[in-house]
């Protein structure tokens, strides 16, 4: 679940501020130079009214967000009402624990070990709220499958999730820090995860009674 709106409302200038964390690479109060901004207001074509844009770039990434000004005001710097992509933040449907642990794996990417394990404690937590809450997580894995929680694939990849947890967590030799890719990886299924066995069952619509 992402919000786009800023608040309290900036302006257009040549620092995007008011995100605590960036969109693409999670980094706690970054820094987002403008790299382009509209002189006028972009032209439409659906009769809506238009907004200035601008884009601004990640001094830690280097990726864009942009700015969608406020499509009322006529100034060289107006009020940005949105900003894409979005900052993510948890759904209201996942366990608080969930969502905690989420929270911290997503504004973490920047940190892949960190993120890691936070995304494998999100996991573990998900299947404890499933009450499956003896022994470790390889257990809890093993015992969803058998009860139905996640089908064979979707063990492997939480199999996979705490096997790299595993590697920061014990200093691994081999592999003892995980790379930004393997932290996005392992924070990608984890919030696929809890979209199945939360947001999604929060979703549905109550089933038609049947005469």
């Amino acid at each position: 679940m992402s919000n786009s709106k800023i608040s309290p409302a900036i302006r257009m200038s040549g620092q995007l501020t008011g995100i605590k964390h960036c969109p693409h690479c999670g980094v706690s109060s970054p820094v987002f130079l403008c790299a382009w901004r509209s002189n006028e207001h972009v032209p439409r074509a659906d009769g809506q009214a238009p907004s200035r844009w601008g884009a601004y770039a990640c001094t830690t990434c280097g990726h864009i967000v942009t700015a969608k000004g406020s499509a009322t005001e006529v100034g060289g710097n107006p009020t940005i009402i949105a900003f894409y992509p979005p900052v993510w933040s948890p759904d209201t449907s996942l366990p608080d624990k969930v969502a905690h642990y989420l929270s911290q794996a997503r504004n973490t990417l920047g940190s892949p070990d960190a993120s890691v394990v936070m995304s494998a404690s999100a996991v573990d937590a998900m299947l404890k709220s499933e009450n499956l809450k003896d022994g470790s997580l390889y257990k809890r894995i093993e015992e969803a499958v058998t009860t139905g929680i996640l089908t064979k694939r979707m063990s492997e990849w939480a199999h996979r999730v705490r096997l790299d947890a595993n590697n920061p967590r014990h200093a691994d030799d081999v592999t003892p820090h995980m790379s930004p890719s393997d932290a996005r990886r392992a924070f990608d299924f984890a919030e696929a995860l809890g979209d199945f066995l939360f947001v999604l069952p929060a979703r549905m619509p109550p089933a038609a009674e049947t005469i």
